[in-house]
């Protein structure tokens, strides 16, 4: 079994609207190799709260492409090829990929055959619990762990068989910058009476929306409380 540590490639992209900045953070890399692998990935840093995770997206990939070679001898030969990549956070299973080859030859005649298989998988984690082992200021270890089969029957009628294999992974954060200043809804620095306005217009059921201060779904006393709370310059 062999063991290597690779690190993820981080890139950021950024997106700006006129509530907040959303951002995603995309780390990536990919494993040529089969055989266990650990990936080094840095944690999402909420920067003591200024930032706000709200999912993490794991997007993979593997190819499998190859050939053999048959021996000619009349007697059809069945061939099974299989290359499965699978990833674990500790002992839980995060995803994976399978790329299957399966087919029985006529072997007839000698002759050389080549394949190419590939496989993806995506997974999204929005949930508290899934999300927090991935917030910190240190770096998570995903642990990749790929296996290589092939099954011949009769297996002296295969006189050469090789493959090439890649798998490729994507971890993205995709966050929010929380703004310093939530009740300032108009976003214009200053809470005043055109919060005040833009709430009062807002006032009941409003999920989503920038005049629920608090995050509850209701635009209600408790919001304007914030916003007079937070009366004046924003800081």
């Amino acid at each position: 079994m062999q063991r290597k540590i690779i690190y993820g490639v981080l890139l950021a992209t950024y997106l700006l609207n006129s509530a907040a900045l959303a951002d995603e953070i995309v780390q990536e890399g990919e494993i040529l190799e089969y055989g266990e692998v650990e990936i080094l990935l840095d944690q999402f840093d909420d920067m003591d709260g200024a930032y706000q995770l709200d999912f993490v997206q794991i997007d993979l990939y593997s190819s499998m492409h190859g050939g053999f070679t048959t021996s000619g001898s009349g007697t059809p030969v069945f061939i099974s090829i299989t290359y499965r990549q699978d990833y674990y956070h500790e002992a839980q299973s995060l995803a994976g990929t399978q790329c299957h080859f399966q087919d029985t030859l006529p072997n007839i005649a000698s002759g050389a055959y080549s394949f190419w298989i590939q496989d993806e998988d995506q997974v999204v984690i929005d949930d508290a619990e899934g999300m927090a082992p991935w917030i910190g200021k240190d770096t998570i270890t995903v642990t990749s762990i790929g296996d290589f089969s092939w099954y011949a029957d009769p297996p002296e009628d295969i006189l050469d068989c090789g493959a090439g294999l890649v798998a490729e992974y994507t971890f993205t954060y995709g966050y929010t910058v929380l703004s310093p200043c939530p009740a300032d809804v108009t976003d214009d620095g200053t809470v005043d009476v055109l919060d005040l306005l833009a709430m009062l217009s807002a006032w009941g059921p409003c999920p989503d929306c920038p005049e629920d201060i608090n995050g509850d779904g209701v635009v209600d006393v408790l919001d304007l409380l914030e916003v007079l709370s937070a009366w004046g310059p924003c800081p």
